[in-house]
Order: structure tokens, then sequence, then C-alpha cells
């Protein structure tokens, strides 16, 4: 009888023993991530704020150029001149800027 006592308290030992391990596990991986995100989500966040700026920039001087052409200045969205001599409804010449933009557009 006393065989039989001590074989469960040992089957019982390992598998207290395995679920420990398990959960030891569990909480190592979890403080790593934890961890890793801590510090790489910040520098993360920085990257994507600053592209985010470039691409929002990029797109207003953009929109600003394309206005500018339609407006009749002369300016595409490619940032050179665009020629805008047309002629009007009555034959006149409605020109347009043909010089080039300042430097920076």
């Amino acid at each position: 009888m006393r065989a039989i006592v001590d074989l469960v308290d040992s089957i019982g030992s390992s598998i207290r023993f395995i679920f420990l391990l398990i959960f030891l596990t569990i909480l190592g991986f979890g403080l790593m991530f934890t961890a890793g995100a801590s510090y790489v989500a910040p520098q993360v966040a920085d990257k994507v704020v600053e592209r985010a700026e470039r691409f929002g920039e990029r797109a207003i001087e953009e929109e600003r150029l394309r206005r500018l052409g339609t407006e009749g200045w002369g300016h595409t969205t490619s940032g050179r001149v665009a020629s805008t001599r047309t002629e009007g409804q009555f034959g006149e010449d409605e020109g347009g800027w043909a010089e080039e933009p300042p430097s920076g557009y």
C-alpha cells in the first residue's frame, strides 16, 4: 500500500512540476514581450510620425502646386513650370508665367 501512495505522490509532484515550468515559461515570454514592446513601440511611433509629417507636407505642397496650375500660374504637381499659353474664346492670348519657380518648389 505504501508503494501505491508513493507512486501517486510522485506522479502528482511530476505533474505539479510540469505545470510550474509551463507557467514560468509563459511568464518569461510575457515579460520579454512587454519589455520589448516598451522599448520598441516608442521608436516605431516616432518613425511613423516623421513619415506621416513628410507625407502630409508633400501632399500639401502638391495640392498647392496643382491649384496654382489650375489658376494659370504655370505650376504643375511635379514642381516644373507648365506652359499656360492658350488662346481664349475670341482668339486673344491669355498667356501665363513662363519663369522658373524659385528654388524649394
